[in-house]
Order: C-alpha cells, then sequence, then structure tokens
C-alpha cells in the first residue's frame, strides 16, 4: 500500500506573513487564497476560493517574510497537517501546510499599459526558477 502525503498548491497571499520566534528558531505563517473558476450547468462561471495556512521554519521562515507580501502569488509544496486544539464542546480544528519541500514566489512588474507582466519566479534560494524566454512556447 503506497502512502503519501505531499501537497502542492499556488495562490495569493491574503496579508503579510506572519514571523514568530520559536525557541531558537522561527516560524512563518502564510494565509493562501486558491481560487478555482467552476462551469455551472447553465454555462456560467462560478469563482470558488479555499482559504488555507501554509507553515514554514527556519530559513524558509525569513525568505517568505522578506519576500512575501498581501498578494504576491505563492506556490507551496510540503505536507498536509491537521492542528487540533481546545477540549469537549470547544473542540476546533483547521488544516494546513507544512512547507517542508519547495517555496516559490512569481514576481510582477506593471508593463507599459498598466497590466502586469511576469519576471519570473524565485525559490527559497533565490534562484531564478523561470523567465519568460526560457518557456518553450
Amino acid at each position: 500500500m503506497i502512502r503519501s502525503n505531499v501537497v502542492m498548491l499556488t495562490g495569493r497571499a491574503t496579508k503579510d506573513v506572519e514571523l514568530k520566534d520559536v525557541g531558537s528558531s522561527k516560524v512563518a505563517t502564510i494565509r493562501l487564497a486558491i481560487n478555482e473558476r467552476i462551469k455551472q450547468r447553465d454555462g456560467e462561471y462560478k469563482e470558488k476560493t479555499v482559504y488555507i495556512d501554509a507553515e514554514c521554519w527556519a530559513q524558509r521562515a525569513e525568505y517568505a517574510a522578506e519576500n512575501i507580501k498581501k498578494g504576491t502569488i505563492v506556490y507551496v509544496m510540503g505536507k498536509l497537517e491537521q492542528d487540533e486544539w481546545g477540549e469537549g464542546e470547544n473542540r476546533r480544528q483547521k488544516h494546513k501546510i507544512y512547507v517542508s519541500h519547495d517555496l516559490q514566489i512569481d514576481r510582477y512588474t506593471p508593463n507599459k499599459e498598466g497590466a502586469t507582466a511576469t519576471a519570473g519566479a524565485t525559490t527559497a534560494g533565490g534562484a531564478s526558477a523561470s523567465s519568460d524566454g526560457d518557456l518553450p512556447f
């Protein structure tokens, strides 16, 4: 039986990253909005948005805090976890992504017409992941 817990998501940061000191390390929480466009039976499209927190530690946390602001497009790869707190009827839970594999940020710059154009993606190491000149099409 194959057991795998790998999640890949791309979404926009809904606010600036929250960076906290935890003992000798740092943790960053990124609140992501993942949008999906769904075609209805009548042919109309409906937007559906899912919100989820992504959590990264140590150097990834510092990188995220420096580079991710509200509206930034972020790609995360990690594992799905569930936080639980409270007791009895007040018991609560929520899902989050523990960013253990990859964190990339798309950077946009305005063009002459006021729209946005991509300037490539950067990874947690700061290297450029791609640019328009690298695309095969």
